[in-house]
């Protein structure tokens, strides 16, 4: 369920009140066959799913650390979002020569104004973000 933005939250009735009425405001209803994958998703066992993502996000950013890019280590997020310290830097075209090469992460500027950063995603095999690191590490040293 990767990207379908569910959550709940337990808290005084006074402050879910309060809750309720922002969302309200701010967001649509999430679809009904989504809340019932979420409440059978809440009876799962995702010890194995959260060892995983931990391992993936430690290869990328032991590999991210000696690349061109300063980020903060996410201790929640399933991807790096990175500044690239590179002159005249392009997100945009750089992620569209990445594309060319096999290799889809997202330029800043899809997440608001962030046009030096980049965003890459850890939800992808061990062997697959290993070698989508060095393509993106030969492409920096360009």
């Amino acid at each position: 369920m990767t990207g379908f933005r569910i959550g709940y939250a337990v808290a005084h009735p006074e402050i879910i009140d309060k809750m309720a009425k922002l969302q309200a405001l701010c967001m649509t209803n999430v679809a009904e066959p989504i809340q019932y994958v979420a409440l059978k998703a809440l009876d799962s066992d995702t010890s194995d799913n959260t060892k995983t993502m931990r391992n993936r996000l430690d290869l990328l950013v032991k590999m991210a650390k000696g690349m061109q890019l300063d980020f903060v280590a996410p201790d929640g997020a399933m991807y790096l979002f990175c500044k690239v310290r590179k002159e005249n830097f392009n997100a945009v075209d750089f992620t569209n020569q990445l594309l060319d090469q096999g290799v889809a992460i997202a330029p800043g500027e899809a997440f608001g104004n962030y046009q030096n950063f980049i965003r890459i995603s850890a939800c992808q095999p061990e062997k697959l973000l290993d070698e989508g690191m060095q393509i993106i590490e030969k492409a920096l040293s360009k």
